[in-house]
């Protein structure tokens, strides 16, 4: 579930909010340039029926009608995954 930015604690008996610093939307172009990957095995790697498949790949988030983007958290979290999984 997702907070929207809010964190709230308790401090005296009062719910105090906190504003948490809101995530950075990548576009397909921004993904291509910090992964590495082309377009093309972007979309392979989200594609269920493609031999490139990869279940660990950030999902896309809906912007916009027609528009798409990706967490800049979740893709640098894939990127360190990646550089654990190929250490050795």
């Amino acid at each position: 579930m997702q907070d929207f930015g809010l964190r709230y604690r308790s401090r005296n008996r009062a719910m105090l909010y906190e504003h948490k610093a809101p995530s950075k939307m990548l576009r397909i172009r921004q993904v291509q340039e910090r992964t590495g990957l082309g377009r093309s095995t972007i979309h392979d790697r989200l594609d269920r029926c493609s031999p490139r498949y990869d279940c660990t790949f950030p999902r896309p988030v809906k912007i916009g009608l027609s528009a798409v983007g990706f967490l800049e958290e979740s893709i640098e979290a894939w990127i360190r995954q990646q550089v654990e999984l190929s250490s050795f």
